[in-house]
């Protein structure tokens, strides 16, 4: 859990990728957390998917309007059938997570542009329907709730915790 700590605290901005160029006029990345609005929270989310033949992993974190974090979260999910299906888990779970910490406007985000498209209905996958139709019942939870997609890079500290490993026989973590 201290590689988690240490990267997100080094790492403080770490949701939006943006552009610049240096003086020798190479492209250079550089990451700026994007600050929801005032009042709300952000969570950003991940999965780990090793195969139908194993337990998908979910991670979370979730920060407030200023990026003070919050709390993140890890939990030992169901054996899915395709990556795609680990990552609607985790969004499940980190909804379930946050609405049961009080949190009613939201947005999470995901550096799964299918699961953002699914969700945000700019896109239809019958195969998805049950996954998607299962958000969307969540979503009425919530005061007001939005689904951005986040580049991998500025994903690393939900999927470093989706990765990880959970000690003691335990499915769920979270540390406020």
């Amino acid at each position: 859990m201290n590689d988690t700590s240490d990267w997100i605290r080094s790492q403080e901005k770490t949701d939006e990728v943006q552009y610049g160029s240096n003086n020798d006029g190479r492209v250079n990345r550089y990451r700026s957390w994007k600050h929801p609005p005032q009042g709300w929270v952000k969570c950003n989310y991940d999965r780990s998917f090793l195969g139908a033949d194993q337990n998908a992993k979910a991670g979370w974190i979730v920060r407030d309007n200023r990026g003070t974090y919050l709390g993140l979260g890890q939990a030992e999910a169901k054996k899915v059938s395709s990556a795609i299906e680990a990552e609607f888990q985790a969004l499940i779970i980190s909804m379930q997570n946050c609405w049961c910490r009080g949190y009613r406007n939201i947005i999470f985000g995901s550096d799964s542009r299918n699961v953002v498209a699914l969700v945000n209905k700019l896109s239809l996958n019958f195969g998805l329907f049950n996954w998607t139709r299962e958000v969307w019942s969540w979503m009425t939870k919530f005061d007001d709730i939005s689904f951005t997609w986040v580049p991998r890079e500025g994903n690393k500290p939900a999927d470093m915790l989706a990765t990880r490993n959970l000690t003691n026989q335990e499915i769920f973590i979270y540390h406020p």
